[in-house]
């Protein structure tokens, strides 16, 4: 091949030719079938391929209270502002979060679900080099990816529970990046970063002009999240921004509703600028502004995410389990048991982590979710259990009569 003819090792396309090196085929029909397949591999949890009903959705990690009252009864109550336009500033929204918060409203960008929020800053901010951590969200990678970015990662071990470790500082200093993403706590694994680490990783960033996107979507789920935030600091450094959402803490992920928190007014609006118009629904903003009301209902949601998270971690070790540490509302866990299709048979759906990024087969994350529930996905792992035990059985005793 020339020295002229570059190949994109991502997508396997010449540039000389514009035909993918694999299939032969033009490159735009290349890149549409390179898009689709990369759809498939970020694949969230609620999106396995359902040949049966599912009954009960585990996969999803949204409160367990499910949708507040206040919120729905806004929602039902609030058809009519349909037919009006959306207010493209969702100014009343940001100033309920400003009030919530304590701080002003103009460092505060709401958005179409957290996903949305990613690839404004990677167009906005446009990264030569990012740090992630793996196993991790999907989504930091894909926004990061378009952007052009290069991407290099810091790989959790199992031994420690998926949690960042103290060499963590010592990969910041030899990858050197532009951006680091953090996400308190993890995904999949829900631990948070220990504060002395969390400081002295923010300290380094702050020194050294690195900008630090701290992932806080789950923390309001957390009992005594709120004293593991990197809110206070924003003032102090317009190279840090939190990212949020009400999507997992209020249980609407179909309403779609983001926000950033940053004190960097001038990338607020670079990222406002990418926009498209009336980005955030009419409903989504009622949603929001009435789910900042909702105290009591946090305060069940944390008392019952400790419980149940407590009793399914039990059950699920008590039936053969890897569980990992968890303080979030949801668990992962490890079995050389193949219980995901098998569940899902039953009507029951939990999150396969076989695709996330330094994690493999065997790998599975379910929501906490209420009692009832709860024991209902433990007598269903059960019964599959069971089941195949009496298949390793059956095949045992038909390898043994086979050889006489």
């Amino acid at each position: 091949m020339s020295a002229e003819t570059e190949i994109s090792a991502e997508t396997g396309i010449s540039a000389e030719t514009g035909i993918s090196t694999e299939t032969g085929i033009s490159s735009e029909t290349a890149e549409g079938e390179r898009r689709m397949q990369e759809k498939k591999r970020y694949r969230h949890g609620g999106e396995a391929d359902q040949k049966v009903a599912v009954r009960l959705d585990f996969s999803i990690n949204v409160n367990p209270l499910g949708l507040p009252q206040g919120v729905k009864k806004v929602l039902q109550e609030g058809m009519d502002a349909l037919t009006r336009y959306p207010d493209p500033e969702c100014s009343r929204l940001r100033e309920a979060l400003s009030k919530y918060f304590f701080l002003p409203r103009e460092d505060i960008l709401c958005g179409n679900g957290a996903s949305e929020l990613l690839m404004l800053l990677a167009l906005a901010r446009k990264p030569k080099k990012v740090l992630l951590t793996a196993p991790s969200f999907f989504g930091y990678e894909r926004a990061f990816k378009r952007s052009g970015a290069n991407l290099s990662f810091y790989f959790l071990a199992r031994e420690d529970h998926f949690a960042i470790r103290e060499d963590y500082l010592s990969c910041l200093q030899r990858e050197n990046p532009d951006l680091v993403v953090l996400t308190q706590p993890a995904n999949p694994a829900g631990n948070l970063i220990a504060e002395e680490r969390r400081m002295r990783i923010w300290r380094y960033c702050k020194e050294h002009g690195i900008f630090l996107l701290v992932d806080e979507c789950f923390l309001s789920l957390v009992k005594g999240g709120e004293d593991h935030t990197m809110l206070p600091f924003l003032v102090q450094d317009p190279n840090l921004m939190v990212l949020r959402a009400f999507t997992k803490t209020y249980a609407m992920p179909g309403l779609r509703l983001g926000f950033v928190l940053s004190s960097n007014l001038s990338l607020l609006l670079q990222m406002a600028s990418y926009q498209p118009e009336w980005s955030v629904s009419v409903m989504a903003q009622q949603a929001g502004i009435r789910a900042l009301q909702e105290e009591t209902y946090l305060q069940e949601s944390l008392h019952l995410i400790e419980m149940e998270r407590d009793f399914l971690r039990r059950g699920l070790r008590e039936r053969g389990m890897e569980v990992f540490f968890s303080e979030a509302n949801f668990l992962l866990f490890y079995t050389e048991k193949d219980v995901a299709e098998s569940l899902l048979k039953k009507g029951i759906l939990i999150r396969n982590c076989s695709n996330y990024r330094g994690l493999g087969r065997g790998y599975y994350r379910v929501a906490v979710k209420k009692r009832k529930e709860n024991e209902e996905l433990l007598r269903a792992l059960d019964e599959v259990l069971e089941e195949e035990r009496r298949g390793e059985i059956h095949g045992d005793h038909t390898s043994f009569t086979g050889r006489n």
